[in-house]
């Protein structure tokens, strides 16, 4: 185990995980408020094109409803990285790391690949949550 984290970075990481936390339970238990956001970032409308039905209306819904169990999934193993890491634990801080990295790569290399890359400026948003303190804290390791 190496120093433990900072109440400061420790409490950030907190925030992040929080985040995500509520972005997500918000996909699940805030359909409406959440269509209309995730609508304007990937549509420039609250409003779903016009030429959507109204199954693929509810399709959407769904799936954000699945991305949000997984992010709240995803942000509840975060917040178990983020106390063993308060303990000093590297193993949890290359765990949060590769983890946000794997999670972005590909999450925004789809969204660029799929003709969606405005989600690349949302996922950067989370991503920086983690990478700041991540860096920060990267000197506090022992040598491998």
């Amino acid at each position: 185990m190496s120093e433990p984290l900072s109440v400061f970075w420790w409490r950030w990481l907190l925030f992040a995980n929080g985040a995500l936390l509520a972005f997500g339970l918000a996909l699940i238990f805030l359909p409406g408020p959440m269509l209309g956001y995730l609508n304007v970032l990937f549509f420039g409308s609250p409003a779903l094109p016009p030429a959507f039905s109204e199954q693929a209306a509810g399709y959407i819904v769904f799936i954000y409803g699945v991305m949000g169990g997984i992010l709240a999934g995803w942000s509840v193993t975060m917040l178990y990285l983020t106390r063993q890491l308060r303990r000093g634990d590297r193993a949890a801080w290359w765990a949060m790391l590769f983890s946000a990295l794997i999670w972005f790569g590909l999450d925004s290399g789809a969204s660029v690949a799929t003709g969606y890359p405005a989600n690349v400026l949302q996922n950067a948003v989370f991503l920086v949550l983690y990478a700041v303190p991540l860096a920060v804290t990267y000197r506090r390791l022992p040598a491998a």
